[in-house]
């Protein structure tokens, strides 16, 4: 779901009419791998802190009291995981069909969502004596909480004499972030559910 990753979800609805209903949405990220090169810069990861990073280099390399030059082409094992809770509302209605029933609808939806990121970034580059260096710096476990909106549309069905419903969805999210972009993505859903 976010950036080519897939995520397992669980959600709850109460539908208080046949037009609106008030629920949850559980999303675990099952993962996935966060850039570093040298084009990543242009839009860093936001919970990567490549000043620092860089400081921390400089240190290490400066200890050596020559000139060095860091090669541009430079690269990571970075992995990005998380969940998110998301309460929201849906407005729907409910179409009955051949042997079936179906529920269509939009949803609005504000709710938490955490993020984790943890790795290595690998510099190489050389010095001014001609020598080349090789140097992995590793990220310690970051955790992020920031403040997720998600707007959707979608349905559901069911046999007539039946309690058990599929259905498909489609989602924008917008993850806003202090001093960073937004994360912004689409995540289009398979849902399968029980009505009681």
């Amino acid at each position: 779901m976010i950036r080519k990753s897939f995520t397992l979800g669980l959600c709850a609805d109460w539908w208080l009419a046949d037009q609106i209903a008030v629920g949850f949405e559980l999303q675990q990220v099952v993962g996935h791998k966060v850039p570093a090169s040298y084009k990543a810069l242009f839009r860093p990861e936001p919970m990567l802190d490549w000043e620092r990073l860089l400081r921390d280099l400089r240190v290490e390399l400066g200890r050596s009291g020559l000139g060095y030059e860091i090669s541009p082409d430079f690269g990571g094992s970075l992995k990005r995981t998380g969940f998110s809770f998301i309460p929201n509302l849906k407005f729907g209605k409910t179409i009955e069909g051949y042997r079936s029933i179906v529920r269509v609808y939009a949803s609005l939806g504000v709710g938490l969502d955490h993020n984790e990121l943890k790795g290595s970034i690998s510099f190489k580059g050389s010095y001014s004596d001609g020598g080349s260096f090789s140097k992995t710096l590793p990220i310690e476990e970051m955790r992020r909480n920031d403040m997720g909106v998600s707007l959707g549309v979608g349905f559901m069905m069911r046999g007539m004499d039946s309690r058990m419903l599929w259905g498909m969805d489609l989602r924008y999210y917008r993850i806003i972030r202090d001093n960073s972009a937004p994360d912004v993505f689409l995540a289009p859903s398979l849902k399968f559910g029980f009505k009681w």
